[in-house]
């Protein structure tokens, strides 16, 4: 079940034209660390974050605060078959870290540019990630992160809003 967003401002100023997604930099930088650790894999995991609704124009976006159950695998295949043994301790630790937080999406980084979104990413999405505002963070090597939200005929791309680390 999930909670109704609360309903905030964006947390960046100005907020992104059609921002759904916001994450903070120093988060990214750790996601993007973990994917150069194993040059040789995918860093895939969880994320962990909130659902927020603007109050002016009443569109929902995502805050991103942390990731669970983060792994590194050959394929996005894998990823799916690890987040079938891993689900029930990826909501168990999400639940411990980030007890305000609930399941936004998932990410995957490559350590190296190059990478689309594919069929194996769309399993990804269609078999954790139901809900019409959860998102997919695409990072692909040193490129802007991508968010992905599923439509019929694959994913659509939009921008993310980093939040400065504070000075």
């Amino acid at each position: 079940m999930t909670a109704a967003p609360a309903v905030a401002p964006p947390p960046t100023d100005p907020p992104l034209e059609d921002g759904f997604v916001y994450v903070y930099s120093d988060l990214l930088e750790e996601i993007r660390f973990n994917a150069s650790w194993r040059a040789d894999r995918i860093a895939g995991g969880i994320l962990v974050g909130r659902l927020f609704q603007h109050p002016e124009n009443q569109i929902n976006y995502v805050l991103l605060e942390g990731f669970v159950s983060g792994t590194h695998v050959e394929d996005l295949g894998e990823f799916v078959r690890y987040l079938s043994t891993q689900w029930k301790a990826a909501q168990a630790a999400q639940r411990y870290h980030f007890p305000e937080g609930q399941i936004v999406g998932w990410y995957a980084a490559f350590p190296e540019t190059g990478a689309e979104p594919d069929q194996q990413a769309q399993m990804v999405h269609h078999t954790f990630f139901g809900q019409p505002w959860q998102i997919g963070l695409w990072l692909d090597g040193p490129d802007d992160p991508k968010m992905l939200v599923a439509n019929d005929s694959g994913f659509a791309n939009f921008p993310v809003g980093v939040i400065p680390a504070a000075s």
